[in-house]
């Protein structure tokens, strides 16, 4: 049996700390501005999936809630709490018959609404990425595979409007051209929504799903529903990932008018750290953060509602995994140098990052040993 302890800062600066006892297998974190706080937790091997809420200016968390129970897994949970600390998770759900599930559920006014189906179409899905805005605008997608029997993945999700109580009918947001994945989304407070993805390039082979070189693009979803033109974002030929099995992590942001996007790309036989900034609905600005040499990879990223932006990921400096980050000011249309976080001589691994109103770094995620 496995614990999972959490706690809070007190007024007086001291901790408060709870222990959950479970077989835990992972959880899902997240805090708005004002503080409150949502954690799901995955118990390894269990229909339950549980929830632990703390409200802002409560000093104790909320007893752990049930709030999706599978008749065989819950998995591959994610969640959002927008800025009135309403919650959006979403996660994956495996029955007896190993049909696989997108389920929602929400937590509005401080109580759970209760899970639905999003799809239980008999195709196979995996990785539901989701956002949340403070209009309890809903956008979710996936991956799902041999859509009218393509022999292919797809990107594929559906939108609720906060003032509509239903979700829409299914989208497509990729091309249809070759297998994609490995999508995440994120919304603004209008309703506009920045889809991004990993797809396969070259040419497209039915049921084989491995390519030696995947591609990353990006695409504006318009509040009525109509797509813009997919973006290609990542150098021509070069291999570029935006996700990892060992750790998701945010690498799409929008607020405003402002989104931008993280990533990291196989580059003379090393892992180079990339951003791009959106320009207009169909035009991004990509940089490369890092030089080739000494890899890096894991990269994150967080923005201010002024587009302040800033990036974090670990690189090895030959003896140890490093922290490090460049921040971009929308003031002067640039990127500061590279700014090393961690302390020299230990590792420090999966790092995360937020952006306060000032543009000033704040980095939670930063593990050494």
């Amino acid at each position: 049996m496995s614990k999972l302890y959490y706690g809070s800062r007190q007024t007086d600066n001291s901790w408060s700390q709870s222990i959950y006892q479970t077989s835990v297998g992972s959880h899902k974190v997240d805090m708005n501005d004002r503080g409150d706080a949502i954690i799901i937790i995955e118990p390894w091997y269990s229909n339950n999936l549980t929830a632990i809420y703390k409200n802002y200016n409560d000093n104790e968390w909320s007893s752990p809630q049930i709030i999706g129970n599978s008749e065989k897994y819950a998995t591959r949970p994610n969640t959002v709490i927008n800025d009135a600390g309403d919650v959006a998770v979403v996660w994956l759900e495996i029955n007896n018959n190993n049909d696989r599930i997108i389920k929602f559920n929400e937590r509005v006014d401080g109580t759970w609404v209760g899970e639905i189906n999003i799809s239980d179409s008999a195709q196979i899905k995996e990785l539901p990425s989701i956002d949340y805005n403070n209009n309890n605008d809903v956008i979710i997608s996936w991956q799902e595979w041999d859509i009218d029997d393509s022999g292919r993945f797809d990107v594929v999700g559906k939108f609720r409007n906060g003032s509509d109580a239903s979700f829409s009918n299914l989208e497509t947001y990729t091309d249809l051209s070759n297998h994609s994945g490995f999508s995440q989304v994120a919304i603004n407070d209008n309703g506009d929504v920045i889809v991004y993805w990993r797809q396969a390039s070259g040419a497209f082979v039915s049921d084989q799903t491995q390519s030696a070189i995947g591609a990353l693009k990006a695409r504006y979803r318009n509040l009525d529903g109509s797509l813009e033109s997919t973006v290609n974002l990542s150098p021509p030929g070069e291999d570029s990932l935006n996700a990892s099995t060992e750790l998701t992590a945010p690498r799409v942001v929008f607020k405003g008018e402002n989104a931008a996007v993280t990533w990291w790309g196989v580059n003379e036989n090393h892992n180079v750290i990339y951003a791009s900034i959106m320009v207009d609905k169909t035009t991004w600005n990509s940089t490369a953060l890092t030089t080739p040499g000494k890899s890096a990879d894991l990269s994150s990223i967080a923005m201010d509602d002024k587009g302040t932006i800033a990036v974090v990921w670990q690189r090895t400096d030959g003896l140890h995994q490093r922290i490090q980050s460049k921040l971009y000011s929308p003031t002067t249309a640039s990127w500061s140098a590279v700014m090393t976080l961690s302390t020299l001589g230990v590792n420090a691994i999966h790092p995360d990052i937020s952006v306060d109103g000032n543009g000033g770094l704040q980095p939670p995620g930063l593990n050494g040993t």
